[in-house]
């Protein structure tokens, strides 16, 4: 019966920890991929309301689809808003 237990709380401990450990890990940002474009204003559109760019603080009336690049050279297009 004792033996019993004290699997079941090791179990329990090791269940914690992996949990915490991937909180930690998500929170720290490991895994995330950075990219960085240069702003190039003859690339600016207006937007339609709700055109795909995410309106955090509200008034983002245009956007931008520009090139940008990870530190190891990968290209991906990105598409953000501006209000101006």
């Amino acid at each position: 019966m004792k033996k019993n237990v004290f699997v079941g709380i090791g179990i329990a401990v090791a269940v914690v920890a992996a949990l915490l450990s991937l909180g930690a890990w998500l929170y720290s940002g490991s895994g995330s991929i950075y990219y960085y474009t240069q702003i190039d204003n003859s690339r600016i559109a207006e937007g339609k309301p709700r055109d795909g760019v995410i309106d955090m603080q509200g008034g983002m009336s245009y956007s931008y689809t520009l090139p940008a690049y990870s530190e190891k050279g990968i290209e991906k297009e990105i598409t953000f808003g501006a209000s101006r």
